[in-house]
């Protein structure tokens, strides 16, 4: 039997309040991203540079994805307590700022300082977990933090929209600033000190500009690729040969860093190379509920912008039952994470089967409730990569780069993101923009995601890997 806490011991106690502060981080960061995206359109309007909006938005996801490898690095460098404390006292304070800018040039300023600490911070609750909880343990705390994130995305954008219809878009950063504090105070009371001892005090600039330059170039060309500019263009091409030539440079300076900011060995344990494969196989149909989802309803069966939010609903709930529900049981069973993981797998793919077959046969309230309950197995799907992909994927990451381990995870979340959208993009251009026609596609292009997750979690997931000798 795993035994999760001793709550009556000091220790217990203390390690129950740092996972309430993961938590708490992971629901403030949502909640503070998706309220100023959803108020973004008012705030720019108000400012007079309505035209800025899109690109602000593909800086703003930029910023956070070039910033997680460093973010990473710094917890090495400076430990994970320290490093939480930073980037989520920079997220809140720029958050204010920009809420309270008079102006664009201020606004723009306190937004992207604020994605940049968010790109630095998003690592830390996961990093928390991993570093006060063991093995067995895991699966648990993980199923929570699934949980916490689903609360996040869900009260996100209706506390954004309703401040901002109601209060108006300068109280935005108010309301979450609670959860920030409270965070804040039980990281700073209760999180144990840790010596680091052997942990190298220098920081790979060069690798941090060169990771930055490629995937910032790698995300604008997903953003600007047929949507823009036809993907056969020169331009993409040329932009396409300067990100590899980027990531060939950043590699070979990795390897010869005396201390990189990523270090390449980590890829030689298989149960991390493994789960950096999954975690971006994943997002796809996390990506297809997200945002697409609300395209179909709204533009393809003509329905309002509330009734297309309601879809979020059981899917979220179908999450929280799953991980509050199950990953105690789960972490209890280790010897069957494989065939849960598989389940997962199988479900994802028979929703997409649904998506692709159902969306078409059916006609009228038949297709809506079919919908309801795609979106309710993708949920429960979701909740099983939670619980086994991400704690297999943190297994064997050296204690030393904890920091570094993670990081690679929150990177493929938004890789896996931008990817799927770019080939969502694609499936809606090649049926000229008609979300009904295209939407069907898209699940079965999930679907192909969610056949090799399941070659790799039958095949090339050894639940037994290798330690980390190779440090």
């Amino acid at each position: 039997m795993v035994k999760v806490l001793e709550l009556s011991s000091p220790k217990g106690r203390a390690t129950s309040r740092v996972l309430v502060a993961a938590y708490l981080l992971r629901i403030y960061l949502s909640i503070n991203s998706l309220g100023f995206t959803v108020s973004l359109p008012s705030i720019m309007e108000d400012l007079g540079f309505i035209a800025f909006y899109p690109v602000l938005l593909v800086l703003n996801s930029s910023s956070m994805a070039v910033l997680a490898l460093v973010g990473g690095k710094l917890i090495d460098i400076l430990g994970v307590k320290r490093m939480t404390v930073l980037a989520v006292s920079g997220v809140s304070l720029a958050a204010l700022g920009a809420a309270f800018a008079p102006n664009l040039p201020v606004f723009v300023a306190f937004y992207m300082v604020m994605a940049c600490c968010h790109g630095t911070g998003i690592t830390m609750p996961v990093a928390m977990i991993c570093d006060i909880s063991s093995q067995e343990e895991r699966p648990y705390y993980m199923g929570l933090y699934s949980a916490a994130n689903n609360v996040g995305l869900l009260v996100g954008p209706l506390l954004g929209g309703l401040i901002t219809d109601t209060l108006g878009y300068r109280f935005i950063s108010l309301f979450p600033l609670a959860l920030s504090v409270t965070a804040l105070f039980l990281v700073i009371r209760y999180y144990p000190e840790k010596a680091k001892k052997s942990v190298p005090v220098t920081f790979d600039g060069v690798g941090a500009a060169l990771s930055s330059m490629a995937i910032a170039g790698f995300i604008a060309l997903l953003n600007v690729g047929g949507k823009y500019l036809p993907w056969s263009s020169p331009v993409l091409w040329g932009g396409g040969m300067a990100v590899a030539a980027l990531v060939a440079v950043f590699l070979i300076w990795e390897r010869r860093a005396p201390e990189p900011l990523l270090n390449l060995k980590l890829f030689s344990i298989p149960s991390f190379s493994v789960g950096v494969i999954m975690v971006l196989l994943g997002m796809p149909s996390i990506n297809l509920c997200a945002n697409y989802v609300t395209l179909y309803v709204q533009n393809g069966l003509g329905g309002t912008a509330t009734f297309s939010g309601t879809f979020a609903l059981p899917k979220t709930l179908c999450v929280l039952l799953v991980t509050v529900g199950l990953s105690k049981w789960l972490s209890q069973r280790k010897h069957q994470y494989k065939q849960f993981l598989i389940l997962g797998g199988c479900i994802t793919v028979f929703s997409s089967l649904l998506v692709f077959f159902g969306l078409q046969w059916l006609v009228g309230g038949a297709r809506v409730f079919l919908l309801y309950g795609i979106t309710s197995l993708y949920g429960i799907a979701e909740g099983f990569c939670f619980m086994i992909v991400y704690p297999y994927y943190q297994k064997n990451i050296p204690a030393k780069y904890l920091g570094s381990g993670v990081s690679v995870q929150t990177l493929c979340t938004t890789l896996g993101t931008s990817f799927s959208a770019t080939t969502f993009g694609s499936i809606l251009n090649g049926w000229d923009d008609n979300a009904f026609t295209a939407f069907p596609w898209m699940g079965l292009a999930v679907m192909v995601a969610a056949l090799i997750y399941l070659v790799l979690g039958g095949f090339g997931m050894d639940l037994g890997g290798k330690d980390a000798g190779a440090f």
